[in-house]
Parts: structure tokens; C-alpha cells; sequence
């Protein structure tokens, strides 16, 4: 069940009861819900999206803006290897996007514990290639890949999923104010933490760059890095020092 003091819990949201929360975070909580309305899909994914109170009300209305016209952007995308949208919007206070619920499986990043056969591994970049494509065709870059993002469906393709929805929580662009003399603000999300592990990020994210399709394709080429490896080519104690090495480092020897 979920957290007994989750005041949302029991809300209704588009028909959908919110259940049981699935995971939580400063800026976002995931929901099962369930609705007993007979044609729409019994169980869906709720995520219901939280702004900080200390924002100022330009930057509220800043960020309802950017809301619905990425997710009117990400809810046209369809492609077998992407986990959809099916909805968005805003009800009984709260603003939220509607997810299927993922089918059982595990992430990428849970598998990445030793390395693979170059066949083995080209079986998870093929299909996370043809998604990347299809995104940049629809002017879309993912920009903060992780391979937490990717699911492994039992005898399905891998698919990636959250589209979109780190931008949607960026400082950077909302608020003049917050954080203006923190260093990398451009890498920080609204709740003040960085927007995703450094780990994949092209030097272009990390310099602040406007990125492109080949962001997309450095961060898939660090995942093969390490997916014949073992590790990643870069890491480090502290986000700014793998960020540092993606700057002025040589990859190194997969060997």
C-alpha cells in the first residue's frame, strides 16, 4: 500500500483513483490508479507533478506553461521502443501526466553489472537507437539519458521511458531569482539538485550548450562504453568531477 500519511492518496484524478504510490521524489510522485469505468483501461500510471512553494507566482505561471506545451508536444509521440503519454493536464490542485502501467521488468541500470558480448550488447542498443532516431526526427532530444530509463520487459524490447520530463523540471528558465549565483544552475532542477547523474551527459549539456541528435548519440556511445566494459568511461566521487572529465579527458582504453 502506499505511505499512510500521503495526503493525495484516494484522490481522483481523470476518473482514476490514486491507489498505491509506486515511487516519490522532491518534485515528482508516481500512483497506480484504478478507475471502475468500463471503457477507458482499468489501471494507469499517474504521476502527479509538484512545483516549489517558494517560486515566485511568474515563475508558477512560467512553469504551467512550459507544462502544457511540452506534454502537448511528448503526448504525439508513439513508437514501439517508447514508453507514452496518455494524458496531462490539471485537477483538484494537482498537475499530472497519465502513464500505461509499465509491464514487469527491470531497468538497465539494475543489468549493468558486467560487461557483455558485443552481439548482447548491440541487442539493447539497437532498439534504443531506433527511438533515438525516431525522437530526433520529431525534434525531440532526449538530452539526460540514464539507463535507470530504460526498461527490460520480460520477452519484449527494451523501452525507454520519461520523455521530456526532466526538462519539464529545470530551474534554469524559470525563475531569475532562485539559485541565480549557484554554480551549474543549469544543470539543477527546480528542487535544487541536479537534474539526472553526469554520467552520460554530453559536454555540450554539461557547458550549458543548446543540445542536438548528437548529444543523444555521445550518451549512447558512453552506454556501449560500458556495456562491453563493465563501467562506465568516467566516473567520480562527485557529479562536477565526472562532469570535469567528460571536458578534458580522453576516453579511455576499453581495455
Amino acid at each position: 500500500m502506499g505511505a499512510p500519511d500521503d495526503p493525495s492518496l484516494g484522490d481522483m484524478i481523470r476518473g482514476y483513483r490514486l491507489e498505491k504510490r509506486l515511487g516519490a521524489g522532491k518534485l515528482m510522485t508516481l500512483y497506480r490508479a484504478r478507475t471502475e469505468e468500463l471503457w477507458l483501461p482499468s489501471e494507469l500510471a499517474i504521476m502527479l507533478v509538484h512545483t516549489p512553494e517558494f517560486l515566485s507566482k511568474r515563475a508558477q505561471a512560467r512553469f504551467a506553461e512550459r507544462f502544457t506545451r511540452e506534454a502537448s508536444r511528448l503526448i504525439k509521440l508513439r513508437h514501439p521502443s517508447l514508453h507514452p503519454l496518455f494524458g496531462y493536464g490539471e485537477e483538484a490542485g494537482h498537475r499530472y501526466l497519465l502513464f500505461p502501467l509499465p509491464a514487469p521488468s527491470t531497468t538497465l541500470g539494475q543489468g549493468l553489472n558486467s560487461p557483455l558480448s558485443p552481439s548482447d550488447a548491440f541487442a539493447v542498443l539497437t532498439p534504443l537507437s531506433s527511438i533515438f532516431d525516431y525522437l530526433h526526427q520529431q525534434n525531440v532530444v532526449y538530452q539526460f539519458f540514464t539507463p535507470g530509463n530504460v526498461l527490460l520487459p520480460q520477452h519484449a524490447v527494451p523501452q525507454i521511458m520519461g520523455t521530456g520530463i526532466l526538462q519539464l523540471l529545470l530551474l534554469q528558465g524559470l525563475d531569475d531569482e532562485v539559485g541565480r549565483d549557484e554554480p551549474h544552475r543549469h544543470l539543477k532542477n527546480l528542487a535544487g539538485d541536479y537534474i539526472c547523474p553526469l554520467t552520460y551527459m554530453a559536454p555540450e549539456v554539461i557547458r550549458g550548450e543548446q543540445p542536438d541528435a548528437r548529444s543523444d548519440i555521445y550518451s549512447l556511445g558512453i552506454l556501449l562504453f560500458e556495456l562491453l566494459s563493465g563501467q562506465p568511461p568516467f566516473t567520480g566521487a562527485r557529479p562536477m568531477d565526472v562532469a570535469r572529465k567528460h571536458l578534458r579527458e580522453p576516453l579511455p582504453s576499453l581495455r
